[in-house]
């Protein structure tokens, strides 16, 4: 299969279904992410109340640690199912479009009839889907499938540093929130104790786990992007054996990607949604970029 038509069979019909597909499940993943956010505002609630309500103390330490339960077992049971489920649809699409080998490893390819349930729950802009990757004309195979893996890792990275880090900042506020609230009641260890870190600890589990996972991602990808743009840089592009490396090469870069895309951490819809455009158009400038210094490099026939 000739790698440099992504152009064109990006937007043929059965690509447009995968990204659907795709995009559903995605869309059920955030909502069980919802109810676990949910869980971590109630968990806030509980805090508030044992910090104040000495007879609710032990009802409140409950709930703190049903409501922990509770998350993991939604982020188990339903999160990491629907976000792999669209892992999966991704590299189903990615491996379509690259010419590279399904990797069983990743799990077994999805059924056609899977495709179509997924499909039809699709409810966002077709629109979107089209040209979903960077305009890869004149380039041959191995650079071309080289630089949509660099727009895929790049479009992010950032957006998951920023809410990471957010998120730790959050969780060290909670905690000095607790003490001053200890601080000030003169509540000893134990109190703190049952009465702050137990009832909160949905929350504090939840956006510790969350920040910790989103900065590690960022990080995983910001490395993947450098080694793509080093075997962009150091694989001439009228090297034709050098086409069967970069190739090669960009089968392990998937791998690392697809596992990357079955992390159920997700961003919240509410800043994804915000910060998408501006991100995405940075992804795409830099791909561009690429693209048009890596034409400079082709020879002319």
């Amino acid at each position: 299969m000739n790698t440099n038509d992504i152009n064109q069979r990006q937007n043929q019909p059965d690509a447009i279904s995968l990204l659907k597909a795709a995009d559903a499940a995605y869309v059920y993943a955030r909502r069980a992410d919802s109810f676990r956010t949910v869980v971590t505002i109630a968990s806030l609630v509980a805090a508030m109340t044992a910090a104040v309500r000495a007879d609710l103390v032990e009802v409140m330490a409950v709930a703190g640690v049903a409501g922990t339960l509770l998350n993991e077992l939604a982020r188990r049971f339903l999160t990491l199912r629907w976000t792999r489920q669209a892992m999966l649809f991704q590299e189903w699409l990615d491996t379509s479009l690259f010419g590279l080998a399904w990797n069983p490893t990743l799990g077994r390819k999805p059924r056609e009839e899977d495709r179509r349930y997924w499909e039809k729950r699709f409810s966002g802009d077709e629109s979107r889907k089209k040209d979903w990757y960077v305009d890869i004309e004149g380039l041959p195979p191995g650079h071309a499938v080289l630089l949509c893996q660099r727009e895929n890792l790049s479009w992010d990275a950032r957006l998951r540093r920023i809410w990471g880090t957010s998120l730790q900042m959050l969780a060290v506020a909670l905690i000095v929130l607790g003490l001053l609230i200890g601080w000030y009641a003169d509540w000893k260890v134990w109190e703190l104790v049952v009465r702050w870190l137990v009832p909160a600890a949905p929350a504090l589990v939840f956006i510790v786990d969350s920040g910790l996972r989103h900065r590690r991602i960022a990080d995983e990808k910001d490395d993947l992007i450098n080694r793509v743009e080093d075997l962009l840089e150091d694989v001439p592009v009228a090297s034709a054996r050098g086409q069967k490396r970069l190739l090669a090469r960009a089968r392990e870069i998937q791998d690392h990607l697809a596992r990357l895309r079955a992390e159920e951490t997700r961003v919240p819809g509410w800043l994804f949604n915000r910060l998408r455009r501006a991100y995405e158009d940075e992804a795409a400038t830099g791909a561009k970029n690429w693209h048009d210094r890596l034409l400079r490099e082709t020879p002319e026939s």
